[in-house]
């Protein structure tokens, strides 16, 4: 089943660009995604179990490296 995540990630902390493009760029080097961003969001389309896994580590990750943040997502089945 293909599936797209709609995401937002707002890192609680004053330099928050470079952690939101840091976490960009983790979801872009998992192969068989597609990663779309645009000023509001990034959309990242693929297989659901691929999307998830990803989505999980990416999620793990920002939580280590960044501390309190917060991921918004929306998930839609294709």
């Amino acid at each position: 089943m293909q599936a797209r995540a709609d995401l937002s990630f707002y890192p609680l902390t004053e330099d928050y660009i470079d952690p939101i493009k840091d976490i960009i760029a983790r979801l872009n080097s998992y192969s068989g995604l597609t990663v779309e961003t645009n000023p509001m969001s990034t959309q990242v389309t693929g297989d659901y179990d691929a999307l998830m896994t990803a989505l999980t580590e990416t999620w793990r990750y920002g939580f280590e490296t960044y501390g309190k943040s917060i991921f918004v997502m929306k998930l839609l089945p294709l």
